[in-house]
């Protein structure tokens, strides 16, 4: 999740030269300069805090990371983006009961944000419902998705996403009992992605299934 880690919502001048060298992946010269700005100033600057945060996250301390995230929260709430970034630190502490919990205030909060950001929160929501075992959840999150991608990458991605959904919903069904169900779900992973192997294998094993039990 590392990778979808977003730069503070509205920084200072003081900080465009810390956004800026993270933007290029320059990150221990971004820690360098946070280190000496906290000696210039003894100010609590959520801003900076956050901006902290995004460095340790960046180089996998997700745990120090979120305290950070914590932090910055106390001197400015309205930083809609450490929301988010709170979300995802769970997210690669596997707690996702507490990411669903951040991402969703993140995502009223997002309104008036770009389609971008709206993807990344909707697209980490999914992902956590999905952990979750919530399969239709991530279903109806992931859909809502599409409407705020473009690019064929992330349109890809998102189908593949749907797709795990539906065979996991698949499985689900399928050890309940409900086979013709299952079936169903199948076809629809694979509509969404048609390379699925696991979701044709288990397509065929349903239907072998269904015919057995009409057999009897």
């Amino acid at each position: 999740m590392r990778d979808r880690i977003a730069l503070d919502d509205k920084p200072c001048d003081t900080y465009q030269d810390i956004c800026q060298l993270l933007s290029e992946g320059r990150t221990s010269q971004a820690v360098r300069r946070i280190k000496a700005l906290k000696r210039q100033s003894h100010k609590r600057d959520g801003y900076l805090l956050n901006l902290e945060g995004i460095c340790l996250h960046r180089m996998g301390r997700s745990k120090q990371a979120l305290s950070l995230y914590m932090q910055a929260l106390r001197p400015n709430p309205e930083l809609r983006t450490v929301y988010y970034h709170v979300g995802i630190a769970y997210m690669d502490l596997k707690a996702y009961e507490k990411a669903l919990h951040w991402l969703s205030r993140a995502w009223r909060l997002y309104s008036r944000e770009s389609h971008e950001r709206k993807a990344w929160v909707l697209e980490a929501l999914g992902e956590s419902l999905y952990e979750l075992g919530k399969f239709r959840q991530a279903q109806d999150v992931l859909k809502k998705r599409r409407k705020y991608i473009s690019a064929p990458k992330d349109v890809a991605r998102n189908n593949g996403n749907l797709s795990n959904c539906w065979i996991a919903e698949a499985m689900r069904l399928s050890g309940i009992g409900r086979n013709v169900r299952a079936a169903r779900a199948a076809e629809l992973a694979l509509h969404y992605n048609p390379a699925n192997r696991c979701a044709k294998r288990f397509l065929m094993r349903e239907q072998r299934r269904i015919v057995r039990s009409s057999m009897r």
